[in-house]
């Protein structure tokens, strides 16, 4: 299941997440600014945004099969189609739905996982899944610019479509049938209640603000260290270090946060948050210094600010209780999905007028308020 689940994120997360390493070719093709850049980058969060409580209530009533296929197949098809796309109104559309269709599958892979482990394995194993998204991005890094380079635009998107409907699809047909808690067919689907659960608000707005850091440094690291003047291959580079490190960062927060049988949860949010925080400054620091301190600083960055998702779906899962834990996650991944669409514009709009390294800052500074925000979380959390 863990490995099915890590394919079907993985190739979900190829233009979901891993888009900026197409960002040189969209550039050229449509004669984008920066802002432009994240606006079209951010289309699939903003669509993945839209359904995404939706989803959770689907699949903690119906449980994740369907879900998983149907999203897949939907998700990929609108992929493809992006590759026909005429103009950057059409694709941005496609992306949008792309992403709204995929909504089904990362919540429903989520969900699987999450009832499929004991509470003190549970952090480490969505941790597993949640690098699913780095490896994604770390695929991006290599393949859609080889794909941009043989045939545009096009073929990376016809190709990445085609890997995400394959994967969905055999995940989804290896999963059980029906829902996986045990009342979850019987209750109703209601937010409202889910929202109010002690702690949810704040589990979101964590989310929000650790999110835009996560945003300057996915969205934006490869055309800031191009706009610099790295090359492509240096750029590349830059990106597959961002991936690595997130690999890395998911499973090494997720096995801290399983410690004490899981009441650890909301100290590994602050923790994540102080070095997504001290990483942001140091690669503000090391960026003009030249290629390998940028690197090395990168990594630590990356630690932090992409290391805290699949923690903070735990905590909201755990919170709502299983019945509801689709319903959580679909809430929590809407904030990070929106947060990220949101941000990704007035982010884009300052490296604009003021430059990337601008950008830097404003990561600590979200990454800073996250951490105030994470001690406040409910202790049984």
């Amino acid at each position: 299941m863990l490995v099915l689940a890590f394919a079907s994120q993985a190739s979900l997360s190829i233009v979901q997440w891993g888009g900026s390493a197409l960002a040189p070719a969209l550039q050229e093709r449509f004669d984008l600014s920066a802002a432009g850049l994240g606006a079209l980058l951010g289309a699939t969060s903003a669509g993945n945004a839209l359904v995404l409580v939706l989803a959770g209530g689907i699949v903690d009533r119906y449980g994740p099969r369907r879900p998983l296929v149907l999203g897949g197949l939907a998700s990929g098809a609108l992929l493809g189609a992006g590759a026909l796309a005429g103009g950057l109104p059409a694709l941005a559309v496609l992306l949008a739905l792309s992403g709204a269709a995929g909504a089904l599958v990362s919540v429903a892979g989520a969900i699987s996982v999450f009832h499929g482990f004991a509470v003190e394995r549970r952090g480490l194993a969505l941790g597993v899944r949640q690098t699913a998204i780095s490896a994604g991005g770390l695929i991006a890094a290599g393949l859609l610019p080889a794909l941009a380079a043989l045939g545009g635009v096009p073929l990376a998107l016809a190709v990445s479509g085609g890997l995400t409907a394959a994967t969905a699809l055999a995940f989804g047909l290896a999963t059980p049938p029906g829902p996986l808690a045990a009342a979850g067919g019987r209750r109703r689907v209601d937010p409202i209640a889910v929202l109010r659960t002690p702690g949810m608000v704040r589990v979101l707005v964590v989310g929000v603000l650790m999110v835009t850091a996560l945003t300057c440094v996915l969205t934006f690291a490869v055309p800031a260290a191009r706009d610099a003047g790295w090359s492509a291959t240096e750029a590349s580079a830059l990106f597959a270090v961002v991936s690595v490190a997130a690999m890395a960062a998911r499973l090494t927060w997720g096995r801290i946060a399983d410690r004490g049988g899981g009441m650890r949860r909301r100290a590994t949010l602050r923790d994540v948050g102080l070095v997504a925080c001290a990483g942001a400054v140091l690669y503000w620091a090391a960026e003009p210094l030249g290629l390998a301190p940028a690197l090395v600083a990168m990594a630590v960055f990356s630690f932090g600010a992409l290391g805290f998702n699949g923690v903070l779906y735990v905590v909201a899962g755990e919170l709502a209780g299983p019945d509801r834990a689709g319903q959580a996650v679909g809430f929590t991944s809407t904030a990070l999905f929106g947060g990220s669409a949101i941000a990704a514009v007035p982010l884009g709009a300052l490296a604009d007028a003021a430059g990337y390294a601008a950008l830097w800052p404003a990561a600590a500074i979200a990454a800073a308020l996250g951490v105030a925000v994470a001690s406040r979380i409910p202790s049984a959390a």
